[in-house]
């Protein structure tokens, strides 16, 4: 075991998933005034680099890249649902706000919705079932995406409701739909290697053989 390796992997997380919320705040669109941010930037951004240079001890090529891609999704859905599940009223109103789903489901979707997010995120973070919590990942990104796209179209005047239930964001746009498509090609790229691959887990020792499929 490289304890050095896992220090730096978890250091790493903690400081993701600690600016988490603040550093999505500045993303597009409405993103809000990056003075004064640059503490969150920084954290988030060596986190970022702590995860990269972790990763950088797995095999090389598509298994590296498959690594990346699912701790991407990982964090991501870590840090998404914690807000959700914290702030579970104002979701539930941003759900109804999107008029997908009957209204009488609204409630039920936005308690248990966050809760598959965190259990897929923190699969995808540890290594176990990844294969089951990618594919999963990856559907709610396309539900997420075809939410948003309609609600474009229809020109339904709601903040996304990924990140932040704050409603500091400003209204879903085209913007929106642009990263949530770059999401799910992230998604698509891990499904795509993973077929192949077998799963390479953190907390094995660096250039070890064996695989857990």
């Amino acid at each position: 075991m490289n304890w050095v390796l896992h220090l730096r992997l978890l250091f790493g997380s903690g400081l993701v998933l600690w600016n988490f919320d603040q550093a999505m705040l500045l993303m597009p669109p409405g993103g809000v005034a990056v003075a004064g941010q640059g503490w969150v930037i920084a954290g988030f951004a060596l986190g970022v680099l702590l995860i990269v240079a972790a990763a950088m001890h797995a095999p090389a090529g598509k298994t590296r890249m498959l690594l990346l891609a699912r701790f991407f999704l990982g964090l991501l859905f870590v840090g998404a649902s914690l807000d959700k599940i914290v702030n579970a009223a104002p979701f539930s109103d941003t759900v109804l706000n999107y008029h997908v789903i009957p209204s009488s489901l609204v409630n039920v979707f936005a308690l248990w919705l966050p809760v598959l997010e965190l259990v897929c995120g923190a699969l995808l973070l540890v290594g176990l079932w990844t294969r089951p919590a990618t594919w999963l990942v990856s559907g709610m990104l396309l539900m997420f995406l075809v939410a948003v796209v309609q609600g474009v179209a229809r020109g339904i005047d709601t903040h996304c409701g990924c990140f932040t239930q704050e409603g500091k964001g400003s209204a879903i746009s085209a913007v929106t739909i642009l990263r949530d498509v770059v999401f799910l090609a992230i998604a698509g790229i891990a499904v795509w290697l993973d077929k192949d691959l077998p799963t390479w887990r953190f907390w094995k020792t660096p250039g070890s053989t064996e695989a857990v499929v």
